[in-house]
């Protein structure tokens, strides 16, 4: 008896790999890169990230599932990228905050006013434990109970990190 498929199992992997590539590549891409604020980590994280995918593919893939499959991966392989770099024993810029504390959800509201691209730029230098909340947060909409479950910290922990993250911003925007 001969397989319902005419081609072998590792092109038809090969072949949905490409397919999938052509359609999250470059939103794969932008995550990592927004977690990491590296490009050379970034496409590192996201050639990790189609290889697990491509290791986890099986003839009943369910296509509904792969974006999120893609970011849950994208995730996890961003943030092994950043502990590769913590052990490697690289200074961290200290986070800096204003003086003066803006109420709960200004500090939000005030990021709206940013230009798309300044706010990425901004994003990009914020100290990583900061980044990787705002960005999965304010950027992706996670939880924050699944970025706590990311990071390995509590919900009340992740809930600064994001707060510290905004009052960066709005300081490194002011001081532009």
């Amino acid at each position: 008896m001969g397989s319902s498929s005419s081609m072998p199992m590792d092109k038809l992997n090969v072949t949905q790999i490409e397919s999938v590539y052509r359609r999250y590549g470059e939103r794969i891409f932008s995550l990592c890169l927004r977690l990491l604020a590296d490009m050379r980590e970034a496409e590192s994280a996201t050639v990790d990230v189609f290889v697990q995918f491509g290791r986890s593919l099986t003839a009943r893939w369910d296509d509904s599932r792969t974006q999120m499959y893609l970011r849950e991966i994208a995730i996890d392989a961003s943030l092994a990228h950043l502990h590769k770099h913590d052990d490697r024993g690289a200074a961290r810029e200290p986070l800096l905050l204003p003086a003066i504390v803006p109420p709960n959800g200004m500090g939000e509201q005030a990021l709206t006013r940013i230009e798309p691209q300044m706010l990425e730029t901004l994003i990009a230098r914020l100290p990583d434990t900061e980044r990787v909340a705002y960005v999965l947060h304010d950027v992706e909409g996670a939880s924050d109970e699944s970025i706590a479950a990311h990071l390995g910290i509590s919900e009340a922990e992740t809930r600064r990190y994001i707060r510290n993250a905004r009052l960066e911003l709005l300081r490194l925007w002011h001081s532009q």
